[in-house]
Formats: structure tokens, C-alpha cells, sequence
């Protein structure tokens, strides 16, 4: 397995990690993250992927519009 670094602390916050399963639907990624982390609705998934604060493991925002993507990491 590939070792990422991390990202630097936004705000103080260290970055969180996610790697996306490889079984991963191919719906939109908001929708996706809205199913794992229920607590945050696919709208705020939508505004953090807009506003450039989800991350790739190359440190790239994901564009709004991004899919599930099988075995993506994401900050």
C-alpha cells in the first residue's frame, strides 16, 4: 500500500482520510459521502467539494461534479 503524506492542517484541523471502496457506485460523490457520513447532508458534501476542500491523494480538489470513483483517496 501506498503512503500518502498528508495534507497540512486547515484551521488548526488535521485532514481526515477516506479511501473509497472498489466496489464503489457510480453516483456522484456527494451522494456517496452523504451515505457513509449521515450526518452531513449531500448539499454540505456539494458546497465542500465546490468550495475546493475535498482533496485527492495528489492534494488536487475534486470538482464539484465528481463520481464515485473505485479506490480514490480523499482528504
Amino acid at each position: 500500500m501506498v503512503a500518502y503524506p498528508k495534507p497540512p492542517p486547515r484551521h488548526g484541523v488535521p485532514a481526515s482520510v477516506h479511501h473509497l471502496p472498489a466496489n464503489c457506485p457510480p453516483i456522484a460523490l456527494a451522494d456517496y459521502l452523504a451515505q457513509q457520513f449521515p450526518h452531513v447532508s449531500a448539499a454540505a458534501w456539494q458546497a465542500r467539494l465546490a468550495s475546493g476542500a475535498v482533496l485527492d491523494a495528489q492534494h488536487q480538489p475534486l470538482p464539484a461534479n465528481a463520481l464515485c470513483t473505485p479506490r480514490l483517496l480523499l482528504w
